[in-house]
């Protein structure tokens, strides 16, 4: 007899691609589900067609949230869960319909307590724009803190994308470890996954591709108004990963370098956009550069075994005037190149 597996959906303003989801999960060859639906207080048509699909299909559970965010509407999947496995799909995705039998089948073939499915990400317009995995390591058996820690690198420095969505977990591993954290709405997926590799022993990479990951719709989008918030985030999660790290296996500087050094790289890639959108100030930057998490995170992070750019950005993040000075001038010379380009194309166009 098949196991009972949960998936669970947050919903939130995907009306555009909510009944597609929804005909995604029920046409499963996989029978034995249940589909837990939370509603994050939409403000478009979402909660009228999660009521229609509920009164379609028994198998439905559908519950509203009222906006406490993403994290808490898979903590309340979570908590209400029946079935001995559990699987996230985001609204404005859709999985192939042997998504999950796959997924099954590796959990039986390997008893994995973690299977990470494979995924393509498209575009609007359903087109692929590439696939995901492009690594093989099939079956890992997690024996020790050196294949942990392997792993674990891999994970964090984006190698292996930490995305919740296309992984399927044995029930009892989830209660080893902490729910998503609510306070956390960026990143509060790689904090999770991270949590869960530190706590499991069987984790198997599935390389067929069953899920189907959307980019650039509303939901997910980048907005530049809350990149700062994005920042904050991304130290919150850095400094809790290191705390996990601590409290599991003790004080380890090369890996805790290693972290803060693959954070200070993404920290400093959102500075740039929020120069870009144009949505940064000096007062503003200086006083996300003081903050005591980023603080934190420069400590921890071993100078000696920097690379050259790495020591660039070091020494930016560092010190806010230095860093003002280098987006005025360094990026700023970028932006007149390219409206001088787009000066010249249009002169060309205009005489010949």
């Amino acid at each position: 007899m098949q196991e009972l597996v949960s998936i669970i959906i947050p919903v939130y303003n995907t009306e555009m691609y909510l009944r597609r989801c929804l005909d995604s999960v029920l046409s499963q060859t996989y029978k034995n589900i249940e589909i837990i639906l939370i509603n994050d207080g939409s403000t478009d048509d979402c909660n009228e067609i999660c009521e229609e699909y509920k009164r379609k299909d028994k198998r439905i559970i559908y519950l509203n949230n009222f906006n406490q965010g993403v994290s808490e509407s898979r903590n309340i999947g979570i908590r209400i869960a029946k079935g001995n496995y559990i699987t996230f799909v985001d609204s404005d995705d859709y999985i192939d319909k042997e998504h999950i039998e796959v997924l099954m089948k590796d959990v039986k073939i390997y008893n994995a307590d973690v299977v990470v499915g494979n995924y393509c990400m498209k575009n609007k317009c359903n087109e692929k724009i590439f696939d995901g995995n492009n690594y093989n390591y099939g079956n890992v058996i997690i024996s020790n803190v050196e294949s942990r820690f392997r792993l674990f690198k891999e994970f964090n420095s984006g190698k292996i994308p930490c995305y919740i969505w296309r992984i399927i977990i044995r029930k009892t591993a989830l209660k080893k470890i902490n729910e998503f954290d609510k306070d956390i709405r960026f990143w509060e997926d790689k904090l999770f996954c991270i949590s869960l590799l530190l706590n499991i022993n069987n984790i198997y990479f599935e390389e067929k591709i069953t899920y189907n990951y959307f980019r650039g719709t509303d939901t997910c989008t980048t907005k530049k108004s809350n990149i700062a918030e994005k920042i904050y985030d991304i130290l919150k999660v850095n400094n809790k990963i290191l705390e996990m790290i601590k409290s599991n296996y003790g004080i380890n500087e090369r890996l805790e370098s290693n972290i803060s050094e693959k954070n200070l790289e993404v920290v400093f890639y959102f500075i740039l956009k929020m120069y870009e959108y144009n949505v940064v100030k000096k007062e503003n930057l200086k006083q996300l550069l003081e903050n005591a998490e980023l603080e934190n995170l420069l400590l921890k992070i071993n100078r000696k075994k920097l690379t050259i750019p790495q020591k660039i950005k070091y020494h930016l993040i560092s010190d806010a005037n230095m860093f003002m000075i280098y987006l005025y001038y360094i990026i700023g010379f970028k932006c007149k190149n390219r409206i001088k380009e787009m000066i010249g194309k249009k002169w060309e166009e205009k005489n010949y």
